[in-house]
């Protein structure tokens, strides 16, 4: 609920910043936000659509989260809400609309002056269980945790079934830092020496983060490996809506699913779907 609050004063302040009055910017204005890791790649599309649709205004906010970004629609407080999930039942039966729109890759990073490059599943379970504890140089391993609650959380342990207790047992003793966002965790790698910790390739990319995915069992993440199935650990983003979605937010809908809607996502590690795949 906190996250909500934030997106509602975030549309009244729209009023103070030369929009005129809260209203009217809330009507005018095309306001976007959700789960962390799609921001960057939202931006962007939202930078190309306004360059060929001038008239056209919006603001993509801070992360909130998937299920803030779904509370947030059914309020009204976002045009698109965007999701690291599809819809529940529960939330469809509220009307609204989920479309996948590009599936992106779920990396393990570390500072750019971290000479690793690549990491193996086993390893990964070993550096949560502190089986190992020092990079090659030296380097005390520093180990970055999200809530267990958190979407990208519970993809790494149907992936790695072997993390779980060893995570759990981590967030118990507090042992480690516990990012509550996706840019909150990229921030936690670049400034922690000896840092590792999951994080989004779409983040990474469109952010410029100064940080390094690291390839996985050898594979690097790319559009390639992803669209090619040899890079496995994904997550698929999704476009949230409300029936009565107006111009401007079909506007970039439409837009996302043009070829340079596609381009542009590409270019940020997200690798376009069709609607209804």
């Amino acid at each position: 609920m906190a996250g909500l609050r934030i997106l509602l004063a975030a549309v009244l302040l729209l009023g103070s910043a030369g929009y005129g009055s809260p209203v009217a910017a809330a009507e005018q204005t095309l306001r976007i936000g959700g789960t962390g890791a799609a921001l960057g790649g939202a931006q962007q599309l939202l930078d190309g659509l306004t360059k060929r649709r001038p008239e056209l205004t919006g603001i993509v906010l801070p992360s909130v989260g998937t299920s803030g970004a779904i509370k947030a629609v059914v309020a009204g407080a976002l045009d698109i809400g965007l999701t690291s999930r599809p819809l529940k039942a529960a939330e469809r039966s509220l009307g609204l609309t989920a479309r996948p729109y590009g599936t992106t890759a779920l990396v393990f990073a570390v500072r750019r002056d971290n000479p690793r490059s690549t990491i193996r599943s086993t390893e990964i379970v070993d550096i949560y269980e502190e089986r190992i504890t020092a990079w090659g140089d030296g380097t005390p391993i520093r180990f970055i945790l999200r809530p267990p609650s958190d979407g990208d959380t519970e993809i790494l342990m149907r992936f790695l079934p072997r993390l779980t207790s060893a995570w759990q047992e981590a967030a118990e003793k507090r042992i480690a830092p516990v990012a509550y966002t996706d840019q909150e965790a990229a921030e936690m790698v670049e400034t922690i020496p000896g840092s590792f910790g999951p994080n989004s390739l779409s983040l990474v990319l469109a952010e410029r983060r100064p940080i390094k995915a690291l390839a996985l069992d050898g594979v690097a993440a790319t559009v390639e490996t992803i669209r090619n199935g040899t890079y496995d650990l994904t997550k698929t983003f999704h476009f949230i809506t409300r029936p009565e979605t107006g111009a401007a937010a079909r506007a970039f809908l439409d837009f996302a699913a043009s070829p340079e809607g596609r381009d542009i996502l590409e270019s940020v590690g997200i690798v376009p779907l069709r609607e209804g795949k």
